[in-house]
């Protein structure tokens, strides 16, 4: 395992009680000085706006507010609820390619930086001594050559990089593992493309 300064933190609304949970239990108060940067999301009961949700979530908005978190909806009303999911604002609010996320449960696919997706009490660790612990997996390194022909779109790069995989290992190699990406510069969203698309491989 290694233990890495974490440089950004998501936690989301589905899991953000749990989380807060986490924080209390442990008597930390608020966010660490390490910490760059951490969000509250609001994206997935803002879509189901129930009873449940009406109770939960300006509970646990104002517990991260005054945590130190950029939340999704302010517990003053001071500004409107933000829509945007919180992949985006995460992406949005990591400046470094060198950066470290962590997010709750799988929200961390991003064109910047690294990222990890984390339970709730990593979230709660991470948020309140700005280092987490983690295993290192395996890696499987993919080499790209040539150029994109133009009428390809890098979704059908992304094809078939699984395609060939298959046929040469007649198995999922990337599940469980980092992929690895040697392709020189990629544009944001084709970076995007690709780590959306390693979930998917349970990468």
């Amino acid at each position: 395992d290694a233990r890495v300064r974490v440089n950004i933190v998501g936690s989301q609304d589905t899991t953000g009680l749990m989380t807060a949970q986490e924080l209390e239990a442990m008597a930390a108060t608020v966010i660490s000085p390490k910490v760059d940067g951490a969000y509250q999301s609001g994206c997935h009961t803002a879509s189901v706006w129930d009873f449940k949700a009406a109770e939960n979530t300006p509970r646990l908005m104002k517990f991260m507010h005054d945590f130190g978190l950029i939340t999704g909806r302010d517990p003053k009303d001071e500004y409107h609820p933000m829509t945007d999911v919180i992949h985006k604002v995460l992406n949005d609010i990591t400046v470094d390619d060198w950066s470290i996320i962590i997010g709750g449960d799988s929200h961390t696919r991003m064109s910047k930086g690294v990222a990890f997706g984390a339970d709730s009490g990593t979230v709660a660790l991470a948020l309140a001594t700005g280092e987490a612990s983690m295993p290192i997996p395996e890696s499987v390194k993919v080499t790209f050559t040539g150029s994109m022909a133009g009428h390809m779109d890098f979704r059908d790069v992304v094809h078939a990089t699984q395609s060939q995989m298959l046929a040469q290992f007649g198995e999922n190699v990337f599940q469980g593992r980092v992929i690895e990406v040697h392709i020189g510069t990629l544009l944001a969203d084709q970076a995007f493309t690709f780590t959306d698309w390693t979930a998917e491989m349970k990468a």
